[in-house]
């Protein structure tokens, strides 16, 4: 030692310049740094300069002060001496100790978790891994992850762990492995002790839920096709109820309504031509003749109840304005009806569907909502018919409509359903319903 500064001799653990002049540094070196600093002084000799160097010295108390040094050679002639800028690193050097017990308890968390995690360098090599790791991929030793994990010579060109090197922002992928399983990959940016930058990646196996995933959507794909074909039946069933109801209708008007009313007409012949009844029988016959006429006047309204012929004759606007009028006849309710751009041919099931519809909602208008006035439209509009049904009414709560209002409502749904068109219902207590439906006049798929 030729020369040092007042704050080197408090470094190296004495209280004057007197006392350190003529030793040798290594004196106060602690005893395991000392061979790599007579090491790294023949290394500064050799090539002028030592950067960064750290060591630990050690005062007569034994007290340890952490040190890092920047030396120069400098050579005089044939003399060479060394300058050296010491700086104490007790703090950083605490802190390092702290981060890297934090470290160590972090890892100790990880070896817990049922994931595989791994820390990697930018050139593949692994700094740590977790138990689950090596339980699952063996012991890394010195090889690459990329030869561990996908049993390959050379990285992948491709790996989206490399884009945390690049971005800085993690990164999430799937990835299956050689015996088949799949896994969730994250990958974070972290960095060691010293600043070098590196990918904390985590691996969750999830091939239980991918088959979870799959087995679900196969579930529901059969179930879709349980109700597409469940859909088709009520379709059938509802066609085959409506040509039921037709061929009733027809049969109910065309012979037993006839055959009433002809019996009606014989009972008045039969009245006017007979001049040996007694008085008492004519009223009976008048009686059994009103009857008749009554009973076929019935047997004509079951039959267009059955199925309206107007529908058949005169088309779907022209049925539900003669719905509205028996409705507003009946119960004495106002109906405004609009019809708007509706052509005459419109296929028999839309038909029928929209006007088994109104007649639902009348009904239920009429039993429960206690309105005094119904709106209805038929509007025609870019290949499609579009009915709304508005009611000032008593309306309902849709969380707590009553069965008779929510088995109505559910028919009318599924009639919509079954010819591809659109439903709603809206309603709030004390302001009335309103029915919209959205029918098209060609199938949509389902």
């Amino acid at each position: 030692m030729i020369d040092a500064n007042k704050e080197y001799v408090r470094l190296s653990g004495h209280i004057s310049l007197e006392e350190i002049l003529g030793k040798r540094i290594i004196e106060w070196t602690a005893e395991y740094d000392r061979e790599r600093n007579s090491a790294e002084v023949i290394k500064c000799l050799q090539q002028g300069y030592v950067r960064g160097l750290e060591i630990d010295y050690v005062d007569e108390k034994g007290r340890i002060t952490p040190i890092e040094i920047n030396a120069t050679v400098i050579t005089t002639g044939k003399s060479s001496q060394i300058v050296s800028l010491c700086r104490d690193i007790t703090e950083r050097r605490q802190a390092e100790e702290a981060l890297q017990a934090e470290r160590q308890r972090l890892f100790k968390l990880l070896d817990g978790l049922q994931a595989y995690i791994y820390l990697r360098r930018p050139d593949y090599s692994l700094v740590y891994v977790n138990k689950y790791f090596r339980d699952r991929f063996g012991d890394p030793a010195s090889l690459p992850c990329f030869t561990i994990l996908h049993n390959r010579h050379k990285p992948c060109e491709e790996c989206p762990s490399e884009k945390v090197f690049e971005t800085g922002t993690p990164q999430e992928w799937e990835w299956t492995s050689s015996s088949g399983r799949i896994y969730r990959i994250y990958d974070y940016p972290f960095a060691d002790v010293d600043g070098t930058p590196l990918v904390l990646e985590m691996g969750m196996d999830i091939t239980q839920h991918k088959q979870a995933e799959e087995e679900l959507r196969t579930s529901e794909m059969a179930l879709r096709q349980n109700q597409e074909r469940y859909r088709m039946l009520a379709g059938h069933l509802l066609t085959a109820q409506e040509a039921e109801r037709k061929r009733l209708a027809r049969e109910l008007h065309d012979d037993l309504s006839q055959r009433l009313a002809a019996l009606a007409m014989e009972a008045e012949t039969f009245e006017r031509q007979t001049s040996l009844l007694s008085r008492a029988d004519h009223v009976r016959l008048k009686e059994m003749k009103d009857k008749l006429v009554e009973l076929s006047i019935d047997v004509h309204a079951m039959s267009r109840r059955l199925h309206p012929s107007i529908l058949d004759d005169l088309g779907l606007a022209d049925a539900v304005a003669s719905e509205c009028a028996i409705f507003r006849k009946r119960n004495g309710i106002v109906v405004n009806y609009r019809v708007e751009n509706i052509s005459r041919e419109v296929p028999p099931n839309v038909a029928v569907c929209l006007y088994r519809i109104v007649q639902e909602a009348l009904r239920n208008i009429s039993r429960h909502a206690g309105a005094t006035e119904v709106a209805i439209s038929l509007v025609g509009e870019n290949q499609a018919i579009r009915l709304l049904i508005r009611d000032n009414g008593k309306g309902f709560d849709p969380g707590q409509k009553t069965s008779q209002v929510g088995l109505g409502l559910d028919s009318m749904q599924e009639r919509a359903y079954l010819i591809g068109g659109d439903f709603s219902a809206k309603s709030q207590p004390g302001q009335g319903t309103v029915i919209e439906v959205l029918a098209p006049l060609s199938r949509r798929v389902v």
